[in-house]
């Protein structure tokens, strides 16, 4: 059991008086939250506290304040901070701003948020936070999917911060060992069925992960053509997660493999690391134009004729798709296209089962804006346009 109380900010609290209800001078209310002993739990801060409490850690890095005036200001401006947790906040800062991301004492995304703002969309912080979500998928298999999102809206679109990365460290050592890399094939899962298919459908992501197991074969058709027989190389959510969206496109249609009309492409033919993911992908697309869009208009049978529907997985692929290859599709009389979660995200079965038995009334001709499902916990009915 919890219990939720009002604290004020612009003064010290008494964690005995708040277990007693006692009640607070007039100032801007705040969250706290206790435990039914009365121990704190969590404080919630505004967006402007995270601000000042990390511009008071960076003064700190930088020398203009002593150790004691960096506490005793926090805990003017910050009283709900805790202050025995400021040495550890401050070598997170350090090694944030240095590039590195860290697994343990991770930035959540709304304090994340203020990082980027605080520090102007700063290259290494960037790359620090993408590591931290790397780290964490690595290990638990999962990540922040508020601080992901986070990360693609802030940084998709700003031209000025892509140009900012290239010219980090961390980025050039991504390109040079992304070089090294093996190219992936995207072949149909049965080339001569997707061909003679009324309607074909495609996946559309952004690039492979390479330390995902794949049998040794670069091949996203071979992937899913002998996944079941190899324990799904230890990636069933996967697996399952593209099986209810192909479910839910193929409604009652009767098919005796739902794969048989189906294809998976990345628009980066190279695999991913941990850096730089969007500004990599975007470069390779625009690098290698024709290569992708061949994927999306062929009438090459032996490659594979263009699909009928394109289903872009997650927010990169989505916005590289709509602002580079989707002006090159628009004569298509037959393509139609809609927007969906990645399914490596820790998006939960029931919504997705929910998302893909409405899925068909949100499929759009490619000349028309799409939407994308969004998903929420308490909502399963979310769709926003893709822009």
């Amino acid at each position: 059991m919890h219990i939720t109380c009002k604290m004020k900010t612009g003064q010290a609290y008494n964690l005995a008086a708040a277990r007693d209800g006692a009640k607070w001078r007039a100032a801007p209310e705040q969250p706290v939250i206790f435990s039914k002993t009365g121990v704190l739990i969590m404080a919630k801060y505004t967006h402007d506290q995270r601000i000042q409490v990390l511009s008071i850690c960076s003064d700190y890095l930088e020398g203009k304040l002593p150790f004691n005036s960096a506490e005793n200001k926090i805990r003017f401006l910050v009283p709900s901070y805790p202050v025995r947790n400021l040495k550890q906040q401050i070598n997170s800062l350090e090694k944030c701003l240095s590039g590195k991301g860290s697994y343990g004492f991770a930035w959540p995304a709304t304090w994340a948020k203020a990082l980027i703002e605080l520090f102007d969309k700063n290259p290494k912080v960037i790359a620090a936070l993408h590591e931290q979500q790397e780290l964490y998928f690595a290990k638990d298999r999962r990540k922040n999917m508020a601080l992901e999102k986070l990360l693609n809206d802030h940084c998709l679109e700003d031209d000025r911060f892509v140009n900012r990365l290239k010219s980090t460290e961390v980025y050039k050592e991504n390109v040079i060992r992304r070089k090294n890399m093996i190219t992936w094939k995207f072949t149909p899962y049965n080339l001569e069925k997707w061909n003679d298919a009324e309607e074909r459908v495609m996946f559309v992501a952004s690039e492979p992960n390479g330390e995902n197991p794949n049998g040794n074969v670069f091949d996203m058709g071979h992937w899913f053509r002998n996944a079941e027989r190899n324990n799904f190389y230890n990636n069933k959510r996967f697996f399952t997660r593209c099986e209810y969206i192909l479910r839910g496109i193929a409604m009652n249609r009767s098919r005796v493999n739902i794969f048989d009309n189906f294809r998976f492409m990345d628009l980066k033919a190279t695999q991913g690391g941990n850096y730089a993911v969007v500004a990599c992908v975007r470069d390779y697309v625009k690098n290698n134009m024709s290569d992708v869009v061949k994927y999306f208009d062929s009438c090459d049978e032996t490659f594979g004729i263009s699909p009928n529907i394109i289903v872009l997985l997650g927010n990169p692929a989505q916005f590289i798709f709509t602002k580079y290859i989707r002006s090159k599709l628009l004569n298509s009389r037959t393509l139609q296209w809609v927007g969906m979660p990645h399914p490596s995200n820790a998006v939960g079965y029931e919504g997705l089962k929910f998302a893909a038995g409405h899925i068909r009334s949100h499929l759009k001709p490619i000349s028309e804006l799409a939407e994308k499902w969004v998903y929420r916990k308490d909502n399963y009915n979310i769709w926003k346009p893709i822009v």
